[in-house]
């Protein structure tokens, strides 16, 4: 018993270990989608976000977690944290861009379209109107040109 006592603690205290950081990822997980919904209902507000993620932080020190807000800017250069370009693209909500569909995946909770910006100059001919109404059966998979509201 003295022998299988020191190995039993062991095992009891690394399962307790591994479910603790378990549990502290998954929180931290959800912290930042948290911080993502609110980052895309008020993007100027730094602090808002800031405090949704601190909301959710459950048992994990806030002293201990660092929160950096930053904007991917589209394209494959980066990220940002300038206020202003948040503003910029508020100018751009509304309008008509043409995109190419790349691939569309159906899932159960709906269909997922993926599409590029599609290059300035080409025929208008080829655009089609990706917005269907209802019954109108879905956009064949493969390269296509729409135009999508953004």
């Amino acid at each position: 018993m003295a022998l299988v006592l020191p190995i039993l603690l062991l095992l009891l205290i690394g399962l307790i270990e591994f479910g603790r950081a378990f549990f502290i990822y998954a929180v931290v997980s959800n912290a930042a989608r948290e911080g993502v919904r609110a980052g895309i209902v008020e993007p100027l507000d730094f602090d808002y976000v800031k405090n949704a993620v601190t909301r959710t932080l459950v048992l994990v020190p806030p002293g201990d977690v660092d929160i950096d807000i930053h904007y991917d800017d589209g394209t494959d250069e980066g990220t940002f944290t300038d206020p202003a370009k948040i503003e910029e693209g508020r100018s751009r909500i509304g309008t008509e861009v043409d995109v190419v569909v790349t691939s569309i995946l159906q899932t159960p909770a709906g269909r997922m379209v993926f599409a590029r910006a599609a290059e300035a100059g080409t025929d208008s001919g080829e655009v089609q109107r990706a917005v269907r109404s209802e019954g109108a059966g879905p956009p064949q998979h493969g390269q296509r040109r729409s135009r999508e509201r953004v």
